[in-house]
């Protein structure tokens, strides 16, 4: 399993959010692209980069910084990517993988076109709360279901939002059944604490795990990856 650290932007600063809240918002006084260093030195293979002012409002806020770690880091970056013109964009200014989530499920033609397109450099996100799937940075909740627009897709994020930036644990049930669901690589996210959380999703037969609190205030020292 490999061990994929974050970096949360809004504003053009590390944040993190605390169940997805604007209002439970932890700034991080540091840099984000020392913390992209950090993370590389210490054997990260990608970096998982969230635009957030982009989840919640579609306008990517972030792109100048976003523009500077694909040029020295690899990263796989989310947030705010609803068109194929910015995948594009992305694309041209190196970052290696596209994460995408409100346009999967808002448009199904285009979602299924751009699957076959980028194939390889696409990554489905998908965020649950209470068990439904959200989006517009967890705002909304979708209509849609998980098998309805999971297929074609070769990797994908599974986020509990009630669980992000908690530091009280993964949804280990809710992972589990979503392996049982798709035949994608699956990378988990939210929650994690601890090694014992990463052992646990390991266990159950995760690709990855997306880990961002913890290696920000150190409960997770940065060994990264492979792990398990």
């Amino acid at each position: 399993m490999i061990i994929i650290p974050a970096i949360d932007l809004m504003g053009g600063k590390c944040v993190r959010l605390i169940k997805g809240e604007r209002k439970r918002m932890i700034n991080y006084e540091k840099d984000p692209l020392e913390i992209a260093s950090e993370y590389t030195k210490k054997g990260a293979s990608i970096i998982h980069i969230v635009d957030l002012d982009g989840a919640f409002t579609g306008q990517m806020k972030n792109i100048d910084i976003i523009a500077q770690l694909a040029t020295r880091y690899s990263i796989q970056v989310g947030g705010g990517i609803r068109s194929e013109e910015r995948i594009k964009e992305l694309l041209a200014l190196g970052v290696k993988k596209v994460v995408v989530s409100t346009l999967l499920l808002k448009d199904q033609k285009l979602a299924n076109e751009l699957k076959q397109k980028y194939k390889n450099q696409l990554i489905g996100s998908f965020d649950f709360k209470n068990n439904k799937l959200s989006y517009a940075g967890w705002t909304k909740e979708s209509e849609r279901t998980f098998e309805e627009v999971v297929n074609d897709l070769e990797e994908i994020i599974v986020t509990d939002t009630l669980r992000d930036g908690t530091l009280e644990g993964p949804n280990l049930e809710l992972l589990q059944s979503i392996k049982k669901r798709c035949s994608a690589k699956i990378i988990a996210a939210g929650g994690v604490r601890n090694i014992d959380d990463l052992k646990a999703l390991a266990r159950i037969g995760m690709y990855g795990a997306i880990v961002g609190r913890a290696f920000l205030e150190g409960k997770i020292k940065p060994m990264i990856t492979p792990m398990f």
